[in-house]
């Protein structure tokens, strides 16, 4: 299941993926939809863009369009030859920043978000581990 959510300026989403509003949307709907128990098992991605919503068939299409092919390229890892590339954005996977809140427990970050730093680019990912209780 893909969610896409749409910021207004392209400022205002730069600011939201580096400030971790992206990844706190991202909580809220994961948590509020995995009650449910239909989507329990169900793969689950969202991406974030710009722009003014569609309000046109026709720009609902291509944003649409756009949103699938990301889709793909991201539930389908085989795509990409090299796992030095990221699958969704194509740029070196290896300079995208880990970025968490702390776990008071522990003192170190145990879920967060991933972003890419290169300009311009909307890359977003969510991570986390277990720790041991």
């Amino acid at each position: 299941m893909g969610n896409l959510n749409i910021f207004e300026e392209e400022t205002k989403l730069n600011e939201a993926l580096n400030d971790g509003t992206c990844y706190q949307i991202h909580e809220y709907i994961l948590h509020n939809l995995y009650g449910f128990k239909d989507f329990q098992n169900m793969n689950f991605t969202m991406d974030f863009e710009y722009g003014r919503t569609p309000n046109l068939q026709e720009d609902s299409e291509k944003l649409f369009s756009k949103f699938t092919k990301k889709l793909i390229r991201t539930l389908d890892i085989k795509l990409v030859e090299s796992k030095d590339v990221c699958n969704i954005c194509n740029h070196d996977f290896d300079k995208h920043q880990l970025r968490g809140e702390i776990n008071e427990e522990i003192g170190y970050p145990t879920k967060g978000w991933m972003i890419c730093p290169e300009e311009n680019c909307k890359c977003f990912r969510t991570w986390s581990h277990q720790t041991e209780n």
